[in-house]
């Protein structure tokens, strides 16, 4: 978030930050589930349609205003974001992202992912010292979001696989960090193959702090 300060945590208290961790490797991709309409958005703009049953989520490419009121939602029952922007679209699609998703469930929305350029300083400075590459060759998996009402479906497994195969189809190393109060998230991550490689400390401007732990995904091939 704009204004914020971010500091690393004492490293001696998180060993796995250090280097020697093992991190899967994956080959690309390809998202397999039973949406409604599955639509998963190329670089291209080109689009893989497959139509099955009505009660799984399906996956298209999101332009951020529809799912202002699915961050509201997430935010009274879970705390997250810890701090509600002003801005949802562009909280939801930063300038220069590499993706964004949205899943729906029939005609409703059930689950928001993005894949962007950028995130946290310590967060990225600790995923990429982790894994010896630099910052750049890293891509933030952030801003998941999963209705209520779509939980237990596998709709975060969608998303989260979603953004993981975009990020190694660039050949970028996918990363992410995370509230340590979000257990839900936490054992989804791990559950999909995630890796965590330490943990940072957010200040923001107004004296709050956020303690997250950082994730490695699995990485591009090479």
């Amino acid at each position: 978030p704009a204004g914020v300060e971010q500091e690393p945590a004492a490293a001696a208290r998180h060993p796995a930050r250090l280097a020697g961790i093992t991190v899967p490797v994956r080959r690309r991709q390809v998202v397999k589930a039973a949406p409604v309409q599955q639509q998963i958005g190329a670089r291209t703009g080109q689009r893989e349609t497959q139509h099955v049953s009505q009660d799984e989520p399906g996956i298209r490419m999101c332009p951020g205003r529809a799912c202002a009121g699915l961050v509201r939602e997430v935010h009274a029952l879970d705390r997250y974001p810890r701090f509600l922007p002003e801005d949802l679209t562009s909280f939801l699609v930063p300038p220069a992202t590499y993706g964004s998703w949205v899943a729906e469930c029939g005609r409703q929305v059930a689950g928001h992912i993005a894949l962007l350029p950028h995130g946290v300083p310590s967060a990225l400075q600790t995923a990429s010292n982790a894994l010896g590459r630099p910052a750049d060759q890293l891509a933030v998996v952030a801003r998941l979001f999963v209705s209520p009402q779509a939980r237990g479906r596998g709709t975060g497994r969608l998303l989260l696989d979603t953004a993981t195969a975009e990020a190694v189809s660039r050949g970028l190393w996918p990363v992410l960090d995370v509230d340590t109060d979000l257990a839900p998230a936490i054992a989804l991550y791990e559950s999909r193959g995630w890796v965590r490689a330490g943990m940072v400390t957010v200040r923001f401007s107004d004296g709050h702090s956020l303690n997250e732990y950082v994730y490695l995904g699995p990485g591009p091939p090479g």
